[in-house]
């Protein structure tokens, strides 16, 4: 690794944890404050559309978005950043779609997370708070991408086999990017500054990941307790 890449990668950690400081210094345990969307998801509609925006405003909340409507707009609570992302300077990032130059990359589609948490919620059946928000957690993966990466995921934009059992990308959310890494790409995961191996990176890594960042970014250690035991 260059000094270049090295300085760089120590920069990206510093932003995603400064964003995730801003969230737990006004609730060191989300599911004991107001969350109206996550009380939704929990016990609310189960029409996939209403869950698709929920889902999508909790992860506005902990920066995997690229819009620039706050602080943590422009990707930047991504624990997962392509290095040409990486590699454009902060002052270029554009989220915003005129002139976009970055997007937030929904390594499982929010697509498909809705339909696995329509599967939890048959019938209707209401969830508890903090399983429901763990949930949500250990399968959401989202990556920064450069704008003009995303012609890397032309026929895989909407779908993944990272919940097919018997299928290579079972479980290995980063399989999907088989276009991006053939072409020379390569996806960071930032908070521990190493290169993501998609043959051997699963959800529980990210999700340790997760539960790591939340409590070095100042969650309670009750939230953070509750957390790892409420992990499905």
């Amino acid at each position: 690794m260059t000094d270049g890449l090295s300085t760089a990668l120590s920069n990206e950690r510093n932003q995603l944890l400064e964003t995730w400081k801003r969230v737990f210094a006004k609730t060191p345990d989300p599911c004991a404050a107001p969350f109206l969307q996550l009380a939704r998801l929990a016990k609310g509609s189960t029409d996939k559309k209403a869950i698709s925006n929920d889902l999508r405003k909790i992860h506005d909340r902990f920066g995997w978005m690229a819009k620039e409507s706050s602080l943590a707009g422009k990707c930047s609570g991504a624990l997962y950043r392509t290095q040409a992302f990486i590699q454009l300077p902060s002052d270029e990032r554009i989220g915003k779609k005129r002139g976009q130059t970055v997007h937030i990359e929904h390594t499982v589609p929010v697509n498909v997370l809705s339909m696995r948490w329509l599967e939890v919620r048959k019938s209707g059946q209401e969830q508890e708070l903090m399983p429901t928000f763990a949930w949500v957690m250990h399968h959401t993966v989202a990556t920064a991408f450069h704008q003009d990466e995303q012609k890397t995921l032309n026929g895989v934009s909407k779908s993944t086999d990272c919940f097919a059992e018997g299928t290579p990308g079972f479980d290995r959310p980063f399989k999907r990017y088989s276009r991006l890494y053939h072409q020379g790409g390569q996806v960071w995961d930032v908070y521990n500054g190493a290169l993501v191996e998609p043959d051997m990176f699963s959800l529980d890594n990210h999700f340790a990941n997760v539960v790591a960042l939340a409590e070095e970014a100042g969650a309670s250690l009750q939230f953070i307790k509750a957390l790892k035991a409420a992990r499905r």
